[in-house]
């Protein structure tokens, strides 16, 4: 008896399992009359979003029954009902399946405004999705079995467009000198990248100044008065007129005032407005890295954080905030591999917020270990980049692949101050001059110019860029010349790099 109860259950899981096998085969090849059309379209409104940018949806939930879906803007309205034309509807976009990552619908039915990997630069100019409330109407198909079948979602989507806010509350110059009775008043300020429906208000020193609230213009108030030089580091709000949210500016890198009662020179001021701590790989800090070539070999010489080591620290650094560190890649030997390339990539900054500034970038790196091949070729070059179009929002791979990068290592100015050499233009060359070679192109190297064990100050003027780089993006690729194994006698070595930084100072 129990072995024919054993049989029975043993034919059972059989017709369980191939009613399992047969019914995946049948959603494998779908007929649209086993389906519903797509229903339950939600999205996550979008509120304070900031108007003339870029501003993404996260992708929506729908019941398709599994078969992936297409999407399509069908219109878009505003407050009033109003379907706006193509000169807003040109500058959106909607995901669907990618021919680049087929597998990967993490983003499929996700709304762009502005740019994103798929437009171009000048979308992002142009983008006119002002103040106000929008409303999307999309339309969902699926398709199998040659048959198609749709549904229209009416303003499924809410964008909730804010004021743009100031990035930048600009004084020329930083420094200014308030005389009683004579020139009381500050320059007028500009407003970076904000809408100008604002108003300005101070939030400190009001015994001492006042501000016109439509001009920004602080003054000194007609009963002030003083027997000695009076400096004021003010405290100014602004504030939006349309959603009342409220900026704060202060400290002496912002405005300092100087009120006597006499002129008095004051110094030109630098602002050092990037100055990452390089402490550890995340934006926040100051650089991302990748490997981009690892050849079935060992990553050592990627980028790497290190401790406050004072021997890995650039001495010519006198600005440098506390806790800086630096970075350096990993030494290698001769007969041992690694990666071919690794770029450490520096945080995107707006360049176009100190335009009315001397701007420039600096960095510092000391190359070490580096012996020549016998043809007198360095194995390794330190190769240093900017781009203006680097997508920060990108996945890092994919955003510097497609940026366009522009090697400066022939332009930069730099300084070997060991070897009492400099300013010229161009980088040193790596490695020492102890060649195991008499090629007569080695020998004409400058030995003056030899960066080799040495700390190298380099300076890149930005002022050609200032007016148009909104993405302005460095970067320091480690860069070795050969494949496979070294040669002999060739030793790659490392650089330590530090204090990269830029600044801008007043003209």
């Amino acid at each position: 008896m129990k072995r024919f109860l054993l049989i029975l259950i043993i034919i059972s899981a059989g017709f369980v399992i191939g009613s399992c096998t047969e019914d995946a085969y049948e959603r494998n090849n779908p007929s649209l009359s086993d389906f519903n059309a797509p229903m339950g379209l939600k999205y996550t409104d979008v509120i304070n979003g900031r108007e003339f940018g870029r501003i993404r949806s996260v992708a929506p939930t729908l019941n398709t029954g599994g078969i992936l879906p297409f999407f399509e803007i069908v219109s878009i309205k505003d407050a009033d009902g109003n379907i706006l034309d193509d000169s807003y509807t040109g500058f959106v976009e909607i995901f669907n399946k990618d021919e680049e990552r087929p597998n990967d619908e993490r983003h499929l039915g996700r709304i762009i405004i502005g740019t994103d990997n798929r437009t171009t630069p000048e979308k992002e100019e142009k983008n006119i999705f002002a103040t106000g409330d929008y409303f999307f109407t999309i339309k969902v198909t699926i398709s199998a079995g040659g048959e198609t079948r749709s549904e229209t979602f009416e303003d499924v989507f809410r964008l909730n467009v804010a004021p743009l806010l100031a990035e930048n509350l600009l004084y020329v110059p930083i420094a200014q000198n308030l005389i009683v009775g004579s020139e009381p008043d500050t320059s007028k300020p500009s407003l970076r990248g904000a809408n100008p429906a604002v108003s300005f208000e101070l939030g400190s020193d009001t015994d001492k100044l006042t501000i016109n609230p439509d001009t920004g213009v602080i003054s000194l108030k007609p009963e002030y008065s003083t027997t000695e030089n009076d400096t004021i580091y003010p405290l100014v709000r602004v504030i939006s007129k349309i959603s009342e949210e409220v900026l704060e500016f202060q400290g002496k890198g912002f405005l300092w005032l100087v009120a006597s009662n006499t002129p008095v020179t004051l110094p030109r001021s630098t602002n050092y407005f990037f100055y990452p701590s390089l402490k550890s790989e995340n934006k926040v800090d100051g650089y991302l890295k990748e490997i981009l070539v690892d050849d079935g070999r060992t990553d050592s010489r990627k980028w790497v954080s290190v401790r406050n080591n004072a021997s890995f620290i650039s001495p010519f650094a006198f600005n440098r905030p506390d806790n800086i560190k630096p970075i350096i890649t990993g030494i290698q030997t001769q007969g041992k591999g690694g990666a071919i390339e690794c770029d450490a990539i520096f945080n995107t900054v707006d360049l176009t917020l100190h335009e009315d500034f001397d701007v420039s970038a600096e960095f510092h790196y000391r190359n070490e270990f580096t012996e020549y091949f016998a043809d007198g070729s360095s194995p390794v070059f330190l190769e240093m980049y900017y781009s203006v179009d680097f997508d920060p929002t990108r996945p890092l791979g994919e955003a510097n692949a497609e940026a366009t990068w522009v090697l400066v290592n022939d332009i930069v100015e730099c300084t070997v101050p060991r070897r009492n050499q400099g300013p010229f233009i161009g980088m040193p060359y790596p490695g020492d001059q102890r060649l195991k070679t008499n090629d007569v192109a080695a020998a004409l190297k400058d030995p003056g110019r030899n960066g080799d064990s040495a700390w190298v100050v380099c300076v890149l003027d930005l002022n050609t860029l200032k007016s148009t780089a909104k993405k302005f993006t460095m970067k320091a690729k480690y860069r070795a010349t050969y494949t496979g194994s070294l040669v002999a006698p060739g030793r790659d070595g490392r650089y330590k790099f530090s204090d990269i930084h830029y600044r801008a100072t007043e003209k």
